[in-house]
């Protein structure tokens, strides 16, 4: 009877008390064409924790521009939702990006890009906030149309926390990984497959993302996302041309 007991109490806390401080945000894929294109998304996405089949939510936000037939910039927002182990996470990224296009459909880029995002977690055993860094190399290969688009795209990822509070309420099985994720950078290979379907300025997204750490450490990860967004394109140049001919 005490094992069992034993048991059940190590299972509550493992079960409660990890924090996952890294979750794959939604990868930005314009697949610009020209110079001079809009690209907006607002999206739902979520999480699959694995470990007790639970998911996790957030939303996500991402804009980019084509600044010449090969150079375009990029921002994103995301924020989780307020979930089991995590009170308030948000995370901004800001990127550069080489693109081309082959023959209309064939598209190719590569977004080099910076993100900055706080996590705040408040449980029964332990409060945490902690600050993080992350630099990463976004790749994309896809094919495109007026009405549907295909891309694939390896993101590599570096990142480097800062734990700015930790109070402990109960000791944990995690306070020795959560007091010390700061101690190290972490390295993630996060490939994603990103599907549109729709019109040519307005397509409902759906996009996979897995995640592989590449380094050996205790650090609690999401392994998975999937992200349901609507994107819109708009070809400043030609807009702004036929509004000059309406006036």
């Amino acid at each position: 009877m005490k094992k069992i007991i034993l048991m059940i109490l190590i299972f509550a806390v493992y079960g409660c008390s990890s924090t996952h401080y890294y979750w794959p945000t939604t990868q930005n894929v314009p697949l610009f064409k020209e110079k001079n294109e809009l690209m907006a998304s607002f999206g739902y996405y979520n999480f699959d924790r694995v470990k007790d089949f639970r998911y996790e939510d957030g939303f996500c936000f991402h804009t980019a521009y084509s600044i010449t037939d090969h150079i375009a910039c990029q921002f994103g927002y995301n924020t989780k939702m307020e979930t089991f182990d995590i009170d308030y996470a948000e995370v901004g990224e800001v990127g550069i990006a080489y693109y081309l296009r082959h023959k209309d459909y064939l598209a190719f880029e590569t977004f080099g890009g910076y993100s900055y995002g706080k996590i705040v977690a408040d449980n029964d055993y332990y409060k945490s906030i902690a600050n993080f860094n992350r630099i990463y190399l976004q790749p994309s290969i896809g094919i495109c149309s007026d009405h549907i688009d295909i891309a694939f795209t390896p993101r590599f990822s570096k990142v480097d926390y800062h734990i700015k509070e930790y109070i402990t309420y109960f000791p944990s099985p995690y306070d020795e990984i959560n007091n010390n994720i700061d101690k190290n950078s972490y390295y993630f290979f996060e490939p994603g497959i990103t599907v549109r379907l729709g019109f040519k300025y307005v397509k409902f997204q759906f996009q996979h993302i897995e995640v592989k750490k590449l380094n050996k450490d205790g650090l609690i990860f999401f392994p998975t996302s999937n992200s349901f967004s609507i994107l819109f394109y708009m070809p400043i140049k030609k807009k702004m041309s036929k509004w000059r001919r309406d006036f």
